[in-house]
């Protein structure tokens, strides 16, 4: 059995604390959290960007899973700070779906989120995955809307599963509620 990375105890994100924006990322490949291995790439290994780029995001995208909002956008943190995402409460193990085309610039384990995973929709919108147990997705594949590109986890200093969820336009954080249906 493999010994747990230390990362995995590390205390919950901190208030102040981002993650990274769309060109300061690392782009690093996933990592599975249970196997240790990179998840199958699919499909989306064979997608390609459409000629023009990617559109960017409008109102109305699905939601990445289904479950209750809890840590409301913009609402006080228990730890101090305030919420730059929302966090979606769901059973360890469920599908997470990209909400939007685009493609992965970011798949890798960052303290405090766990397994992170952010896709750059095109016209500097980033929709943010974060405390997930499986990352299905790498660094350069392409999304479309609705692909599986993650699993629910409890990574990140977490007590209980669930996804972090988060979208920023220009690098600054915007409310993933009002964009959601």
């Amino acid at each position: 059995a493999q010994a747990p990375r230390a990362e995995e105890t590390a205390p919950a994100q901190t208030p102040d604390r981002a993650p990274p924006a769309a060109g300061t990322v690392r782009e690093e490949s996933a990592q599975g959290e249970s196997s240790g291995q990179a998840a199958p790439r699919g499909e989306a290994a064979a997608r390609t960007e459409p000629e023009g780029g990617f559109p960017g995001l409008s109102k109305g995208l699905p939601r990445p899973v289904p479950g209750d909002v809890q840590g409301r956008f913009g609402a006080q943190r228990p730890e101090g700070g305030l919420w730059r995402g929302v966090v979606l409460r769901a059973a360890a193990g469920t599908p997470v779906h990209a909400v939007a085309p685009g493609r992965v610039v970011f798949a890798h384990w960052l303290s405090g989120f766990g397994n992170l995973l952010i896709i750059d929709h095109g016209k500097q919108y980033l929709s943010i995955y974060a405390y997930n147990q499986t990352l299905m997705r790498q660094v350069g594949d392409v999304v479309a809307r609705g692909d599986e590109i993650a699993r629910v986890g409890a990574t990140g200093g977490q007590v209980e599963p669930g996804l972090y969820f988060e979208l920023r336009h220009q690098g600054a954080p915007i409310n993933p509620e009002m964009w959601l249906k």
